[in-house]
C-alpha cells in the first residue's frame, strides 16, 4: 500500500473518524498500533525480514536501556559500527564487495524504511544515554518506529515529540477551519505527488529521449524536470502524512520550507529536508566538531 493511493487514504479518513470516540488512552494506543503494525506487515515480503527487524529495533531499545545506566562512550561506539555494518548489509550497498562475495551479499531480505529507522534509532540511543528520554517502554518506542505516518520516508520526529502524544493522545485540531485544512493539505500532497511530479517525470523522460529536440530546451528540459520531480514527490508525500497524522492528534515535524526561494546555498538546505539537516547537526557535525575541538583544537577550524 502506497501513501497516496486509495486504500491508504479512505483508511486514514475511516480511523480518524472513531479515534477520539474510543474511550480512554489505551483504546486509542491499541488502534494506532494495529494500524501501524498492519501498514508494516503489508511491506515486508517474508519471515525472514520480520524476523530482522524485530532483531534490528530490539537491539536498539536495549542498547538505549543499557548506555542509560552505564553511559560508556565506548559501548556505543561498538554498537554503532555493529548496527551500521548491519545496515549496510541489509541494504546491500556495492561497497560491501570490498569484502563479500557477491553471493554471501545478495539476499531476499526487504525492509522498507530501514535509513529512517536507522536515523531515529541512533537518535533514541544518544538521547537515552544522555538522560534526555525517561522511562521509554518497549511497546511506545516500537510503535515511535513503525509509526505508519513516518515509517517509509520520515519525516524524522524525535521520540520525546511522539511519547508527549503517546501519553495523551488528543485532539489537536481546536476547530472546524483546522480540520479542513488538514483535509486540504492531503489533498494538495495527494495532487502534488500523482499529477504535478507524475508530469514532470514524463518530462525528464521525453527530454531524456527526445533527440529531435533543439538542444537549449532539452538541456533545460533535462536539468531542471527531475529535481522539480524529486521536490514534488517528496513535498507531496510530506504534506500527506502530516495532515493525515494531524487528523490523529500527532503533530509531525516540517520537512520543507520553499527551498526553491532559498537566498543561498545554505539557505536551501535550512530549508530542504530540514528534520534530516537537524539530525545531520546534532548526531553527526557537532560531535565530530566536539571530538576534534577536544583533541585537535588547532584543526578544529578547519
Amino acid at each position: 500500500m502506497s501513501i497516496p493511493s486509495l486504500e491508504y487514504l479512505l483508511g486514514i479518513f475511516l480511523i480518524s473518524a472513531v479515534f477520539f470516540c474510543l474511550p480512554g488512552v489505551r483504546s486509542r494506543r491499541a488502534l494506532l498500533s494495529v494500524c501501524s503494525f498492519g501498514f508494516v506487515a503489508l511491506l515486508l515480503p517474508n519471515a525472514e525480514s520480520w524476523v530482522v527487524l524485530a532483531t534490528f529495533l530490539a537491539s536498539g531499545y536495549w542498547a538505549a536501556r543499557l548506555l542509560a545506566r552505564f553511559p560508556k562512550p565506548w559501548v556505543l561506539t561498538v554498537y554503532l559500527v555493529l548496527l551500521l555494518s548491519s545496515f549496510l548489509y541489509l541494504k546491500q550497498y556495492d561497497i560491501l564487495g570490498l569484502v563479500l562475495s557477491d553471493s554471501a551479499r545478495h539476499h531476499t531480505l526487504a525492509i522498507v524504511g530501514l535509513s529512517y529507522m536507522l536515523f531515529r534509532q541512533i537518535h533514541f540511543i544518544v538521547d537515552s544515554m544522555q538522560g534526555q528520554i525517561e522511562a521509554p517502554t518497549l511497546w511506545s518506542y516500537l510503535n515511535y518506529q513503525l509509526n505508519l505516518f513516518t515509517l517509509q520516508a520520515g519525516p524524522i520526529q524525535r521520540f520525546q515529540s511522539f511519547q508527549a502524544f503517546w501519553q495523551r493522545p488528543a485532539p489537536v485540531l481546536r476547530n472546524r477551519a483546522e480540520l479542513y485544512r488538514a483535509h486540504a493539505r492531503i489533498l494538495w500532497g495527494v495532487i502534488q505527488i500523482t499529477t504535478i511530479a507524475g508530469w514532470l517525470m514524463n518530462l525528464y523522460e521525453s527530454s531524456v529521449r527526445g533527440v529531435d529536440w533543439a538542444p537549449v530546451p532539452r538541456g533545460l528540459a533535462v536539468f531542471y524536470s527531475y529535481p522539480a520531480y524529486v521536490y514534488f514527490n517528496f513535498v507531496g508525500y510530506c504534506n500527506v502524512v502530516i495532515g493525515s497524522a494531524a487528523l490523529l492528534g500527532l503533530v509531525l515535524p516540517e520537512n520543507f520550507d520553499r527551498p526553491f526561494l532559498a537566498r543561498n546555498m545554505i539557505d536551501f538546505w535550512n530549508r530542504w529536508h530540514i528534520t534530516l539537516g537537524k539530525w545531520l547537526r546534532d548526531y553527526l557535525f557537532t560531535p565530530l566538531y566536539k571530538f576534534v575541538a577536544t583533541h585537535w583544537p588547532r584543526h578544529a577550524q578547519a
